[in-house]
């Protein structure tokens, strides 16, 4: 991801009206499965509520800007593993068509 995007990126998310993050003790693959499932967790709830969330990890991957959401989100110990922004948006106004199952699994 160039440094470009990336501040882009920060830029949305610090905007938002709500910015949040996962974070874990540790950084391992068990541990990345376990923070992606509690994303779903809650991604499942806010939609439920009405509330959009918008995954916006690319930005913990350049230092400087991982330091900025580290500092506006304090987490002791841990690392950010996650990083998204929540809000209220409108709604949906058209059906975004699937491909059949049978067309994307061999």
């Amino acid at each position: 991801m160039g440094k470009g995007t990336a501040k882009k990126d920060s830029g949305v998310l610090m905007s938002a009206p709500l910015l949040a993050a996962l974070s874990s003790p540790a950084n391992d693959r068990r541990t990345q499965v376990k923070v992606g499932q509690a994303l779903e967790r809650v991604w499942l709830q806010a939609t439920n509520l009405g509330i959009r969330l918008h995954p916006m990890n690319k930005i913990l991957q350049l230092p400087e800007i991982k330091a900025e959401v580290t500092k506006l989100i304090p987490m002791g110990d841990v690392m950010p593993q996650l990083t998204f922004r929540l809000g209220y948006a409108e709604p949906e106004t058209a059906y975004t068509p699937r491909r059949p199952l049978n067309e994307v699994l061999i």
